[in-house]
């Protein structure tokens, strides 16, 4: 570098100029003496991936990520496009989630991550790539159809209650009927048990909430869904929990106190 001028400056100057490999060389001598220089490894994981040298790229742009820490969103974009140039949009999702939370997320890159996703089948990866789209710039046409189509072709969830109110879980209803064909009803003595029977004929899973009665008969010789349970501690401590054939419930999650 001419005297009074960083390696990283002449880099800077070169790269534009299209000079990517003599601006990669600049970096790296910079990287040398400041191995740590996270702007200094995204501009050289921007030159690589110019380059075509995708997987180098990326691991500069990674470490750049973990030492800009929330300033990140711009090496984040950066990895993005590697990782997305290199066919791994799984390992892209991640990093829409951290830039959607530093509110930071371009919703053509969810866009573009959601379409190699689908091309994979990865259709749950898919669908929460395009939520988090929609979330960024809700009036983008076309996206509430594609979602709606993705989520259709999704195991068809009933979500099951006893005698408290749906409210008390609506942050979960709101999760799962975002991302699956969804239905709800309320058990007990003074419910509609015709509809309970309806809904579980219809579904392919389903999450009982805090109702152990309805876990043991769903649960029994007749079990025909996958079947999700949330239980609180007091909950689990009912008597009742010892009629449950527990080897037919396929996930138990326990909440509000230590497990």
């Amino acid at each position: 570098a001419p005297s009074g001028k960083s390696a990283r400056d002449s880099g800077l100057e070169l790269a534009p100029a299209g000079r990517l490999a003599d601006a990669l060389a600049c970096f790296r001598e910079h990287l040398l003496e400041h191995p740590d220089h996270a702007e200094t490894l995204n501009d050289a994981g921007t030159v690589l991936y110019a380059m075509g040298r995708l997987d180098e790229a990326a691991q500069h742009l990674r470490r750049a990520c973990e030492l800009l820490g929330p300033e990140a969103a711009p090496a984040r974009v950066n990895l993005v496009e590697a990782l997305l140039s290199a066919d791994q949009p799984a390992d892209a999702l991640p990093l829409l989630g951290e830039l959607a939370q530093a509110r930071a997320l371009p919703f053509d890159l969810a866009n573009r991550t959601a379409v190699k996703l689908i091309e994979r089948h990865r259709t749950s990866d898919a669908l929460s790539a395009l939520l988090q789209s929609r979330a960024v710039a809700p009036r983008q046409e076309g996206i509430a159809a594609i979602i709606d189509q993705l989520r259709a072709g999704r195991p068809k969830v009933a979500l099951l209650a006893g005698t408290d109110p749906l409210e008390n879980f609506g942050d979960i209803l709101a999760r799962v009927e975002s991302r699956f064909p969804t239905r709800t009803a309320r058990f007990g003595s003074d419910l509609d048990a015709e509809r309970v029977k309806h809904t579980l004929e219809w579904c392919d899973i389903a999450w009982v909430d805090g109702c152990v009665r309805l876990l043991g008969m769903l649960a029994g010789d007749g079990k025909r869904c996958r079947i999700v349970c949330r239980l609180s501690p007091r909950e689990a401590a009912s008597p009742l929990c010892d009629r449950v054939r527990w080897d037919r419930v396929d996930v138990l999650v326990v909440h509000g106190g230590p497990t």
